[in-house]
């Protein structure tokens, strides 16, 4: 009995693990004419184009988080920035994208951001693009924060990493960490919801510490 169950799970391997990556995913028919909100995916923007030149949509939204140091001093672009650029590239207008200013960072206080336009446009209808396998997650966040009327003109549309997605997530390294990690993002966030909001590390802050110490 033991050798026919190890053999049935080895030969049904496949639907198992092809179920476990689905789990995490959530993929919403969308509305025609929505606008397309830009979170993080890889290859994100190609999707936002897409949906521009094909005229799904005629406006993208990026969610703008402060910047962090290294954006202050002008060593690293923001990450609106780089997505900014990779639509122009794809032929998407600089005018019909609009960028929503978020009070703090992180995915709690985009989703905060985006409330805060939704409530200014009442009758906008919006699909998120995010990382296919951490869709779940995010659209559990979004949910808490927007409440359930808001949330109802939100569509999530998960965009497959150009490396895995649920149906061969185990066969490389870094579909198997994502599968982990989004499953502990998304066991956190349901059980504990948000985290306190944590500051960013300041050296010269650090320092000073460090001085005051014995």
């Amino acid at each position: 009995m033991v050798v026919v169950v190890i053999t049935a799970l080895y030969l049904g391997r496949r639907p198992v693990l092809r179920g476990v990556g689905g789990c995490l995913v959530v993929d919403e028919p969308a509305r025609p004419g929505d606008v397309v909100v830009l979170l993080d995916a890889d290859g994100g923007y190609r999707e936002a184009a897409k949906a521009y030149r094909g005229g799904f949509t005629k406006r993208v939204l990026l969610l703008e988080t402060p910047p962090g140091r290294l954006q202050r001093l002008g060593i690293l672009e923001s990450d609106v920035e780089q997505k900014r650029k990779a639509l122009g590239r794809e032929e998407v207008p600089g005018d019909d994208v609009t960028v929503v200013s978020c009070a703090g960072r992180g995915d709690w206080n985009r989703a905060r951001g985006l409330r805060e336009w939704l409530t200014r446009h009442p009758d906008a209808g919006v699909v998120a693009l995010c990382d296919r396998m951490n869709s779940r997650r995010l659209r559990h966040i979004y949910l808490a924060v927007l409440g359930a009327d808001l949330a109802n003109r939100v569509r999530w549309r998960g965009v497959p990493h150009r490396w895995y997605d649920e149906s061969n997530w185990w066969t490389n390294k870094a579909g198997l960490a994502a599968c982990v990690n989004d499953y502990l993002g998304l066991a956190h966030v349901c059980l504990f919801g948000e985290n306190p909001g944590e500051r960013e590390w300041d050296p010269d802050q650090y320092e000073q510490t460090l001085r005051r110490q014995p």
